[in-house]
């Protein structure tokens, strides 16, 4: 939180509503800030977090400003307006900040630290103090004897010499006070070493030695003297060209070596130390200088190497011999450009890598890349302009991979048999790529719990990419240009169940996914639920508009098809009378049709009887066709193909017959059958020809 206020501005009001907060940061930035009233805190007994800085007409501070503040941890007074440490030393009291730990006095104008500057801190606990970049020339040997626990201490850029260091150091030393870090950082830019100080240090408890920013140049058999505690050491930004061979002999017990931000362009003998467990020694070539070389020796306890930032180009299979135990290689942004097979065959015991940074040509990506790596678990190809998945075989051996970095490339989809292949992935990302919609399920039956897609080209979400998001348990798809349309909203509505929709609403609400279409300010979970009961009726209402009239014309089409099936027969015998009718007209308006449609009678006559008197049709249908006239007669159950549907067949030989021969009887005329077929007859007039050639009904 940040406060600014008018040139004449007092800090007089109570901080209320915020003893709920559990972790909270408080940043008084009042430039011209002249006090701070007694009580302003004694409502933030949880605050962690206090700086007041930047304060020049802010001359003191109460001794009881911080009552209440139980919960402090890290208290900063930086470049305010005090000139001696008592103008404000008096308001820090143990009891009213029991939790403190760090204070930092960065940019302090105040020349000198007084033996009595922290008496009221016994019994507290703080462990670190920071003076970094502060005018102090001088302080008192005594002056942090009463911190018992004092671990850190700076006076990093301030005017303190050499004999006052060496004075405060050696009080520390003989009253146990176990201060374990001294830092150094740009103490005179000295070009030697105060040969004397690290005499004293290396009898002392320290562990920890920072002297960044010192301009040691090459570091010499005999530049530091015996100091067997010393775990770690900083040489940042020292201009080193050179550590010689057995330089760091002096130090027994090293185990972390930092020299980034040098000038050596390659591994330098001096660090090829049998104890070294942590080497960083990135940013020391660039770009356009020579290629930097290394070759590790005798460095079989180093875990962690990073090599980030240096012009490294080629990796060789032989280039990583010697670091069995090798947990993390950091090779972000070393121009490398080829990385020959087997390379990592050697790290058996590499845990993470760091290939991010390197743009590899595609024909780097062999199938023996990685082989070696069988406990890896973490490896990054972060803006490597991939643009598209190297082949699963390149993979294939990394058996214990859970975390794969392929963020800041050029992706455009994510192929199904590579997502088969990395089975035991837990954590994928591939933030800030151009990928696209998937329509189909891409993480069944795989390990991925967390997927990072945020910041590609998503408009929407699929059914598919819904399913899948819900059985995950973290999905970023934050800063995506979503547009939260109704139709996107049904989606979600209608893909999955209640139950799991709530769990993607959670994901989705982790990461705050804003709409951009339409313009709003609301995240995808907020439009949903505030609009989901409107798009659902709108939805309905569009349905209905498009389906209504299709409905209808359904079933009017329903309608009369049941109804042309049910009398089908009546249709048919319509139909024939219909083309009767047509016939007749012709026949007597055409004399030539009728010529021609009589030669094309087949039957002289149809015989209609009622099947009671089927005997007496068989003797006479016998003997009309077998004395004169001969005729050739139509008769049902001998002539009618049996395969035929009965109406139809009556229809049909009614038409091709020149007579209907009726056999009437009291059975023919009680029969309704009887009586159809002569209403069908009835209807078919046929045409004769008299003797003066002219066409007569029948």
């Amino acid at each position: 939180m940040e406060f600014n206020a008018n040139p004449t501005a007092v800090f007089d009001g109570e901080c209320d509503g915020m003893l709920g907060v559990k972790l909270f940061s408080f940043i008084g930035l009042f430039r011209s800030l002249k006090t701070i009233k007694p009580g302003t805190f004694k409502k933030l007994n949880k605050l962690a977090t206090l700086s007041i800085s930047f304060n020049p007409q802010l001359m003191s501070l109460n001794e009881d400003v911080f009552r209440g503040l139980y919960g402090l941890v890290s208290l900063q007074l930086s470049n305010n307006g005090f000139n001696e440490i008592k103008d404000f030393s008096t308001a820090l009291k143990a009891s009213f900040m029991p939790m403190l730990t760090t204070i930092i006095l960065t940019e302090l104008h105040c020349p000198r630290v007084e033996e009595d500057d922290f008496a009221y801190l016994p019994g507290s606990k703080v462990r670190n103090i920071f003076f970094d970049g502060s005018q102090i020339n001088y302080i008192h040997p005594d002056a942090f004897i009463i911190i018992k626990d004092l671990r850190n201490l700076s006076v990093s850029d301030t005017l303190v010499d050499e004999p006052n260091v060496i004075e405060v150091l050696q009080k520390i030393y003989k009253n146990k006070i176990p201060l374990m870090s001294l830092k150094l950082k740009l103490w005179g830019n000295k070009t030697r070493v105060p040969r004397q100080l690290f005499n004293v240090i290396g009898n002392t408890m320290i562990t920890e030695l920072i002297l960044n920013g010192n301009q040691f140049d090459i570091i010499e058999k005999d530049t530091f003297p015996k100091m067997p505690n010393i775990n770690t050491l900083i040489l940042e930004e020292s201009k080193i060209t050179d550590i010689k061979e057995n330089a760091l002999i002096n130090f027994p017990n090293l185990k972390q070596l930092h020299l980034k931000e040098n000038k050596m362009d390659t591994i330098p003998l001096g660090v090829s130390i049998g104890t070294l467990e942590i080497l960083d020694i990135s940013r020391n070539t660039k770009p356009e200088s020579s290629c930097f070389s290394f070759k590790f020796d005798n460095m079989t306890s180093l875990k962690i190497l990073d090599l980030s930032y240096n012009n490294i180009i080629r990796i060789y299979n032989r280039s990583l011999h010697g670091l069995p135990n090798l947990k993390k290689l950091n090779l972000f942004q070393t121009n490398i450009l080829l990385i020959s097979n087997n390379s990592f065959k050697e790290l058996r015991n590499l845990e993470y890598l760091d290939l991010g940074g390197n743009d590899f040509p595609q024909i780097s990506w062999v199938k023996n890349t990685f082989t070696g790596l069988i406990k890896l678990k973490y490896l990054s190809l972060e803006k490597c302009n991939i643009k598209f998945f190297p082949s699963n075989d390149i993979f294939e051996n990394l058996a214990s991979l859970q975390t794969l970095n392929l963020r800041n490339n050029f992706l455009v989809e994510i192929p199904q048999d590579f997502m088969i292949s990395m089975s035991k992935i837990k954590v994928l990302d591939l933030a800030n790529n151009q990928l696209q919609t998937w329509q189909e399920r891409l993480f069944i039956n795989t390990a991925v719990k967390n997927l990072i897609i945020s910041r590609n080209p998503f408009t929407h979400l699929t059914k598919a990419m819904l399913q899948d998001i819900a059985d995950l348990k973290v999905v970023d798809v934050s800063n995506n240009p979503f547009h939260c349309e109704c139709d996107q909203l049904i989606q979600i509505k209608n893909s999955l169940t209640d139950g799991r929709i709530n769990h993607i609403l959670s994901i989705l609400n982790q990461t705050n996914s804003f709409c951009v279409s339409p313009e709003t300010d609301k995240t995808i979970v907020e439009y949903y639920l505030s609009n989901l009961e409107r798009c659902s009726r709108e939805r309905i209402i569009k349905v209905l508009r498009h389906t209504a009239p299709l409905l209808i014309c359904g079933f009017v089409l329903l309608t009369i098809s049941l109804v042309s099936y049910n009398y089908r027969s009546h249709i048919r015998y319509w139909i024939f009378l219909l083309k009767l009718s047509l016939s007749r007209k012709n026949q007597l308006n055409k004399k030539r049709d009728f010529i021609q449609r009589r030669i094309n009678y087949i039957y002289d006559a149809i015989v209609s009887y009622s099947d009671e008197d089927r005997n007496f049709v068989i003797r006479l249908v016998n003997m009309l066709e077998s004395y004169d006239p001969f005729l050739k007669l139509c008769v049902y159950g001998r002539d009618f193909e049996s395969q035929t549907n009965v109406f139809e067949s009556v229809l049909k030989w009614a038409a091709t017959s020149r007579k209907t021969l009726f056999i009437i009887s009291n059975s023919y005329i009680n029969s309704e059958w009887s009586a159809w077929e002569a209403a069908v007859a009835e209807n078919h007039r046929l045409f004769l020809e008299n003797d003066c050639g002219e066409c007569v009904n029948d």
